[in-house]
Order: structure tokens, then C-alpha cells, then sequence
């Protein structure tokens, strides 16, 4: 059987087998079998039940145990490829395509392929079994080969010994479907050892290990573990709790002679008691008690006497002291030193503070850098210095402080996501970072591995036996917070949030007409909230700003008041504003002004779109940023099969309808966006689509181009400076800006309105026109603002006038680059050569005239290769075109057929009509619908090229 002669090649011999499956609402079912044709019978009677199920890659020691432990012997490299709409690779052909190109570079050999259902799983078998730890190193150096050459694979598959993969025979029923799980062709060639591999893939030997075992009993002094330094910042000793013990016979029995026999003791003994109360929190008060009825007794000599004690006395030290007492004391071993029966954990002092948002007084932690830290929910408290304690009763049912966490990680608000649910938002601070945010969704606060997950991610990390404590505290702030608080709902987008233009969102931040409040995360958006965190100072960007005012610079004025304007792009229909701006080569500034451009709302580097990013995820980011103005740098690179797509997708100001990921519902899609957006490359965007269109108009109507000019600077250091400082200064623009326009925003629309007429009257544009109008209007408006804010000084005049200049010598340029039909007919004439039936012209002799009933033979001066798509008779230069031929060419060539073949009729004389293509030929085929177009008035050949009588 093809599939069990597949397993057999891939699959080490001897141990055990593992099968894996899993149903929805069913118990996942785990079993090992000695024999690989017993491993797919079974697979294949749970495959029939409706199960997904997995093969482990390795042989197992002990059965029922599928750790990388347990794991035996190897048989082969692995590697899995994902495919859809929001993978890297959209389909499995584009993944294949990939794979054959990495083997070739890396000169990896054919390897066995599997379709996953969706996905591509890839097989390297090896020519013996190999034990897990040589495997091991050859895996990680695939894995490293993988990723220098962007194949695209899932990372945590390659080196995983104990992975499970899907069965060749079964089915995926993930996605609600049953897909055919099959082996994309045999395996014929010669499997390699793994030697071949580790030479190929340079991996490195792996090192000794040693068993973890080993290291169980461990423990790392204090001084060399930073965890527990962390934590004893927080602990204190209290002389009242070590009296407390002491007095009631839990305590030490030296201490308790020792203050209740003040009188006799001696000075050795009096000393040791004071070396415990001056180390004690609360012990300059209890030194004196302890000490009043000793005959030596006074205030300052005590003092005195305490001062010169340089440490807490040990259990040692009293035992000299006093021997014969120690050695009963059940504690003996178990401290060191009597002040150790006092240790607590010192606890954070609150204050009562104003809410920045609501205004309302909530209680905090006093002395957190800064930070309002809320009061954590009983029993948990917080640390003086900082960490997670809980008070919990010991054996003799003293409440003591146990310590779960050392950093500060707390949660502050409810929020309600699209995608996650309920989530809560969590703040977490760490020794030498900035507070990190991060939104949890409830789904996972009930799950410790997706706690575990979550949370690890954004860099809690605890010991395993500390995750039921972590698990239980971030339940009870849910608990804490859904009675006292009423969920936000998370916002999936920035820009402005409603018609009314009432407040404007950026990352964090909620921009409103007289303050800043606070934006909480959402899943869609988090990533992008450190980008847009303001940096440096607003009056240094306006010193950086003035850069740019300077004569001949009107086009990278432009480019910035164009960023500036993408909040105004909502007071239009428009719902994306596209500026080309090209060059020549690279060394221009085009990308220097793109990255300060973005600092008018937060990091350039985080923020601009790069030359890799794929069409889906630059719609994403439309999608995300709404209002917010996007830059592509170096479009250069950026498939010109696609550059249509991403021009008719911004301008549409939605994104495609998608199934969400794992259930059967529509993936919410967000408000559509109004933004402005520049694109840099060494050619134009339009140059991109022309060369894979015949027309592309619509496209021109939506883009405005701008071929950039080297501009002489006096110095270049001085080019360079400013280079170098975009970036310092960044996020403080927008608020000032949206601010002003929330003053009055009738005054703001009146005046892009009566800009927006002049550019009109001044370029004589029409409705057709309508995106330059609405890029240059928005653009002049907000120069014209920003002026009234106090952001740019650059002269308005001056850039209507450049503006207007730009957006005449598009309309110029557009009039040039239409295509002519006749242009048309000739590139599907050529695009089609082959596929051409080339022939004299003949009269249907069938009837009276002609005994036989045949046509009078032609012999054709070329026949079609594989497919009829044209009739040319040469003679009377008449073109039959197939009509459904015809359609797909346009559909290809993305022009709309309808327009193309009125435009040939009106300029052309084309008609349908009723024709046997093959009329005069031997062939006797029925007529078909075809469109005849008269070509006397074009260049085509009388005769083709080559010969083709056959």
C-alpha cells in the first residue's frame, strides 16, 4: 500500500509508534503500536470516525509517552510549509513553487511531498535510523538553511523530534471540511544518510548534555540567583513577631531567658538580644522594652551598645554563649539565626490619588516609580519594592507571606475585542524596560497553558510549580475588576472615532479636543502601540520640519503635508489619496522624507511598509491605521501583477471579505478607512501596472505621479545630519494638529471645500478627476493649518502653485498614455500568434455549385499549435476573433470586454456575427460566435512568420 510503504520510508525501525487524534468536542485519543501497518489500520478506522489524525515522526521508548525524551531513532528531515489567505503562502503551488526554488539554491535533494489538506508537508528520508541527539543538530541546521533563504516554513515543526504530522489516506476535518489528506507523488529517489545532510547543511556536533535529573536538587546561593535578590527586597524582620513566637514556646528559648530574666543576664546575653532587635524593623522600640530592667540599663547606652552591634547573632553564637540550651530547640538546623522567626514580607504602603481620566479618587500603591499601581485583591499585596505575595496559614496557622512573582504585573481595565472576547489588560514591569501592555482574553485566563503562553510571551517567567499561583491570581483581578468595573470596548482601528470627529485615536492615546486619554489595546492593534508612543520633543520636530523650507523643495513639502493630511481625508469621498513619488535611481531623499513624514505620528522604522510586505499584509495595515497616512518605501520591488490591486484596494477603503480562521463566519472587517498614502521606487507605480495591463486609466485617476528631481544641497554633511536625526523626535504633530481641528471643524471643511474649488478652476478638472482634486485640496488644507497651529512655516502659495503644475502635467500625461484600440487588437494579436488560424479568404461553395458539399480548399499559411482563438485572412486583412477567447484575454489584460468591444465596433467596424472558423480547411467544425474586425488600417503581416503548412 502506497501510503504504509510512505511511513515505512520515513519512520525509524523498531520502538514503539505513536498515532494522535482529535475530533472536535471529543477526548483527544493517544495510542502506540508496535508495527507501522498497525499504526494505519488504526489511523484509518479513526479516520472513518471523523477523527484528524497524526503519526509521531519518531519511535518511542516506553509507550504512552510522546516527549522528545522518549524519543528513539529517526528516519528523516521534515519540514512543514502553511498555506491561505493569511499564511505567506496563499496556496500550496506558491509553496511547491518556493520549495523547488530553495532545493535548488541549497542543493537539497527531491524530497517526498504530502498535501496536509491545506498545507505541504515535506519529507527527506534518510538512509538509517539515527539516534535522536545526531538528528538533532542536522534538524536546527535545516531549520537555520530554511530561514537564510526565506523559505517560509512553520519553526516550531523542523527540530521537533516528538511532532506529530498527518496521516497520507486520511482526511483534514479542521476547517468543518473533509479534505483528502495524499502523497503528492512517490519518492524515487535514493535516500541519503544523515551524514550527506550535516555536510550540505554545515550543521554543528551537538553538545554534552546531562540529564535535568541532576540539577533537581540544586539551588543557587542568594547572591548568584537575581529571581530571589528581587524577592528579598521585600523581606523584613519583625522583633514583635519573633517575641511573639518566643513568648508562646514556638519562638527561641536563649531569647525568651533573656527577656524574662532582664535582670541576671549577663552582658554577652543582652548584646545577643539587641543584635536581633536592631536588625528588626520595628526593633528601636523593642531594644528599649526588652532592655529596661537590666541594671545597666539606660536609653543612651543602649543606644550606644546597639550601634556598635554589626549583625544579627547567629543560633551558633548564642549556643557559645549559653551552651546546652540550643541542641533541644526544635528549630535547631533548621534557621541560622533567631531573627530569621521574625521575617515578613514588608508590604507597599497605599495613597489615595485622582483618576487621569475619570477624575475620581482611587486608592494606589505609594512609591511605583511614578506608576499608579491599583491595590491588589485580597489576599494577594504587593511588595515594598515590588513583586506578588499572598498571605496563606502555615501548619500551626500562623498567616505567613508566600511569594509568587518578583516583577510588578497587575491588571487595570475590561475590554471588549471583535476577535478575543472579553479580555482584561495587563501592565507588566520589568527591572530595566519600559511598562509593557498587553491584553489577555478571558478564553486563556481559564487555560494555564494559554496563560502560560500569554503571558510568557510578554515576558512573565516563573517556575512550573509558581503557574497555579500566577493562574489564580489573575482570576481573582477578573473577579475584582467585573464587579467593580464596566468594560471598554477595544477599538481595532486609529483615526477618529465616530462622524462627529469627537476624539482621534493613536495607539495609546485618545486625543480629544482638551486632553489625552487613554486608548486600550486590542488584538489587531497592540503590535503597533510602542510605534506610536511620543518621543523626544514636539518644538524638535518643528525645528526638524524646517528642513524642508527651503526653494526647489516643494516636493518633499509635499510629501510631509500630505502625511499631515490624512485625518482630513474623512471630511471627503475619497477614501485614499495616492502620491507616486519616483525617481531615477536611488540618493534623492525620497525615503528620508518618507520616515520624517511618519514621524508626525510615531516611530519611522516600526511604521513604514517595506519592500518585502506582501499585498495582504499592507491591507491589513490599511485596515488597522484608517485615518492614520501609510508610506511604502521602495515599491521597487513589489510584483507588478499586483501593484493594481493594492491602488484599487486602497482606493476602495475596505478589505476583501475573508472566513475567519477556524470557524464559518465572515472575519469582521473594520470601518473603511480615509487616509492619504506615498509610495517611493525607482519607477513609477503606473509603470508597474502597464506592464502587465494594456490600460489602466481607472489607475491613473487614482495615482498622482511625481517624477523627483536631484536636488543640489551646499553640503552634503548636511544631508546626512538631518538623515540621521529623523526619528528623535516623533508622535507630538498629530495631537496638536487634530486638536486644532477639533476647535472648529465646520471652519476646517469650509476651508478644504473653497481649497479644493480653486485647485478645480485652476487645473480645469472634472468629476473623472476627482482623486487629484481631493489629494491636492487636503494637502494645501493642511499646510494651511498646521501654519495656524504653530507646526510648519512653509508657504501655501507656493505649493498650490507646485501642486497645480503636478496635477496639470499628469492630465497631460494620462491624455498621452491612453491606448488606442487599434493598439489592442494588435497585442492580442501577438500574444496570440500561434493560436491563429492564418488563411486565404474563401467563399462557402456547399449547394448546387458544388457536387461534393465541401468548401474549396485553402491551404492555410499557419495552423494553430494547440488552440483556436483567431481567424486572420491574410488577403482581405479580416480578423474573426472567438468572443469567449476574446473574454479572457480582456480578463487577463484586466480590461472591462464590454467597453473594448464597443470601442472596436464604433472605431472599427466590428460586428458579431455567425462564422466556421475553419472554412476552406479540412476541418469541419460547427460555426461559433465570433467578433470580425476589419484591419485594413493596421500593420499586420499579409504572411506570418515561420512555417506551419501542416
Amino acid at each position: 500500500m502506497e501510503n504504509v510503504g510512505f511511513l515505512k520510508q520515513v519512520l525509524a525501525s523498531g520502538g514503539n509508534y505513536c498515532l494522535f487524534a482529535n475530533k472536535a468536542d471529543k477526548p483527544k485519543i493517544q495510542k502506540f503500536y508496535p508495527t507501522v501497518d498497525r499504526l494505519f489500520h488504526a489511523a484509518m478506522d479513526m479516520n472513518d470516525n471523523g477523527r484528524d489524525v497524526y503519526f509521531g515522526l519518531g519511535t518511542f521508548d516506553d509507550a504512552g509517552d510522546r516527549k522528545a525524551a522518549n524519543v528513539l531513532n529517526m528516519a528523516s528531515l521534515y519540514i512543514d510549509l502553511d498555506c491561505g489567505e493569511e499564511k505567506e503562502y496563499p496556496d500550496q503551488t506558491t509553496a511547491i513553487a518556493a520549495l523547488k526554488d530553495f532545493c535548488k539554491e541549497a542543493g537539497m535533494p527531491r524530497p517526498v511531498l504530502v498535501n496536509s489538506g491545506y498545507g505541504v508537508h515535506v519529507y527527506w528520508p534518510l538512509s538509517e535510523d539515527v539516534p535522536v541527539s545526531e538528528w538533532k543538530p542536522v534538524a536546527l541546521a535545516l531549520k537555520r538553511e530554511c530561514a537564510k533563504r526565506n523559505l517560509y516554513i512553520d519553526p516550531g515543526v523542523t527540530a521537533d523530534a516528538a511532532r506529530i504530522l498527518r496521516v497520507p489516506g486520511s482526511n483534514n476535518y479542521k476547517r468543518g471540511a473533509s479534505t483528502p489528506v495524499t502523497l503528492l507523488g512517490v519518492f524515487d529517489g535514493d535516500p541519503r544518510p544523515l551524514s550527506w545532510f550535516a555536510d550540505l547543511l554545515k550543521a554543528e556536533a551537538s553538545a554534552p548534555t546531562v540529564s535535568a535529573s541532576l540539577f533537581s536538587n540544586v539551588k543557587l546561593r542568594i547572591e548568584d540567583d537575581p529571581v530571589m535578590q528581587r524577592m528579598l527586597r521585600n523581606r523584613e524582620s519583625s522583633f514583635k513577631q519573633v517575641l511573639q513566637k518566643t513568648l508562646s514556646g514556638r519562638g527561641c528559648e536563649q531569647l525568651r531567658f533573656a527577656v524574662e530574666e532582664q535582670a541576671s543576664v549577663d552582658e554577652p546575653m543582652w548584646r545577643g538580644v539587641l543584635s536581633i532587635a536592631k536588625f528588626c524593623s520595628d526593633g528601636e522600640k523593642g531594644a528599649h522594652i526588652v532592655s529596661r530592667d537590666h541594671p545597666d540599663y539606660s536609653p543612651e547606652g543602649t543606644a550606644a551598645k546597639m550601634a556598635g552591634i554589626v549583625g544579627p547573632y547567629t543560633c551558633k553564637t548564642f549556643d557559645g554563649n549559653r551552651p546546652g540550651v540550643c541542641e533541644d530547640c526544635p528549630l535547631w538546623g533548621k534557621i541560622t539565626s533567631p531573627i530569621q522567626l521574625g521575617a515578613i514580607i514588608a508590604e507597599a504602603d497605599v495613597e489615595e490619588v485622582e483618576d487621569e481620566e475619570t477624575g475620581d479618587p482611587v486608592v494606589v500603591y505609594k512609591n511605583a516609580k511614578d506608576t499608579a499601581i491599583p491595590v491588589y485583591p485580597k489576599p494577594f499585596h504587593r511588595g515594598k519594592h515590588g513583586g506578588i505575595f499572598v498571605k496563606q496559614e502555615d501548619d500551626d496557622g500562623n498567616l505567613t507571606d508566600v511569594d509568587i512573582y518578583p516583577n510588578d504585573l497587575y491588571y487595570t481595565k475590561r475590554v471588549l475585542d471583535h476577535e478575543a472576547g472579553e479580555c482584561v489588560l495587563g501592565k507588566l514591569h520589568l527591572p530595566n524596560d519600559t511598562v509593557r501592555e498587553f491584553l489577555l482574553p478571558l478564553v486563556a485566563a481559564t487555560s494555564k497553558e494559554e496563560l502560560r503562553k500569554i503571558l510568557s510571551k510578554n515576558g512573565v517567567v516563573v517556575g512550573a510549580k509558581k503557574w497555579d499561583a500566577i493562574m489564580a491570581y489573575t482570576q481573582r483581578w477578573i473577579e475584582d475588576l467585573q464587579t467593580k468595573t464596566v468594560a471598554d470596548t477595544a477599538r481595532t482601528q486609529f483615526g477618529w472615532s465616530d462622524n462627529n470627529f469627537t476624539s482621534y485615536v493613536i495607539g495609546d492615546r485618545e486625543i480629544f479636543a482638551d486632553r489625552i486619554g487613554y486608548n486600550p489595546p486590542s488584538t489587531k492593534t497592540s503590535y503597533l502601540f510602542p510605534a506610536l508612543k511620543p518621543r523626544g520633543t514636539l518644538d524638535g520636530w518643528k525645528a526638524q520640519a524646517e528642513f524642508y523650507n527651503r526653494e526647489g523643495l516643494e516636493p518633499y513639502q509635499f510629501v510631509v503635508c500630505h502625511a499631515l493630511a490624512a485625518p482630513l481625508m474623512r471630511f471627503t469621498p475619497v477614501h485614499a489619496a495616492i502620491f507616486d513619488f519616483y525617481s531615477d535611481g536611488s540618493g534623492h531623499g525620497k525615503s528620508t522624507t518618507q520616515k520624517f513624514a511618519l514621524t508626525i505620528y510615531g516611530d519611522p522604522g516600526e511604521l513604514i511598509v517595506g519592500p518585502k510586505d506582501t499585498l495582504n499584509a499592507r491591507m491589513n495595515r490599511m485596515e488597522v491605521m484608517k485615518d492614520v497616512n501609510l508610506q511604502f518605501d521602495e515599491f521597487t520591488e513589489f510584483p507588478a501583477d499586483q501593484t493594481s490591486d493594492v491602488i484599487y484596494g486602497a482606493t476602495d477603503g475596505r478589505q476583501k471579505a475573508r472566513m475567519s480562521s477556524g470557524n464559518n463566519e465572515e472575519r469582521y472587517r473594520g470601518e473603511p478607512w480615509h487616509t492619504t498614502l506615498t509610495s517611493s521606487s525607482n519607477y513609477s507605480m503606473l509603470a508597474k501596472v502597464y506592464a502587465v495591463k494594456a490600460k489602466a486609466e481607472a489607475e491613473e485617476q487614482r495615482v498622482l505621479r511625481y517624477h523627483v528631481q536631484p536636488h543640489n544641497f551646499t553640503e552634503k554633511s548636511e544631508t546626512d545630519i538631518f538623515a540621521k536625526s529623523v526619528g528623535q523626535n516623533t508622535g507630538h504633530a498629530i495631537e496638536v494638529f487634530v486638536q486644532h481641528i477639533m476647535q472648529d471643524v465646520g471652519t476646517a471643511k469650509e476651508l478644504l471645500e473653497s481649497v479644493q474649488r480653486k485647485i478645480d478652476t485652476a487645473c480645469g478638472l472634472t468629476m473623472q478627476n476627482r482623486f487629484w482634486s481631493v489629494q491636492g485640496a487636503v494637502t494645501i488644507t493642511a499646510l494651511i493649518l498646521a501654519r495656524e497651529a504653530g507646526l510648519l512655516t512653509y508657504d501655501p502659495g507656493k505649493l498650490f502653485k507646485w501642486v497645480v503644475q503636478l496635477i496639470n502635467e499628469n492630465k497631460r500625461g494620462t491624455a498621452e498614455a491612453k491606448v488606442p484600440v487599434e493598439t489592442l487588437i494588435n497585442d492580442f494579436v501577438h500574444e496570440n500568434y500561434g493560436s491563429i488560424l492564418w488563411i486565404k479568404s474563401t467563399d462557402d461553395l456547399r449547394g448546387a455549385h458544388n457536387s461534393s458539399g465541401l468548401d474549396s480548399l485553402v491551404v492555410p499559411e499557419m495552423q494553430p499549435k494547440v488552440r483556436l482563438v483567431a481567424r486572420y485572412e491574410t488577403d482581405v486583412k479580416m480578423l474573426y476573433i472567438v468572443m469567449k477567447a476574446l473574454k479572457v484575454w480582456c480578463a487577463k489584460q484586466r480590461l472591462n470586454y464590454d467597453s473594448v468591444v464597443m470601442e472596436l465596433a464604433e472605431k472599427m467596424g466590428a460586428r458579431k456575427q455567425k462564422m466556421r472558423m475553419c472554412k476552406g480547411t479540412k476541418m469541419n467544425l460547427p460555426a461559433a460566435t465570433v467578433l470580425s474586425v476589419d484591419c485594413a488600417s493596421m500593420d499586420l503581416p499579409e504572411k506570418p512568420n515561420g512555417d506551419n503548412k501542416t
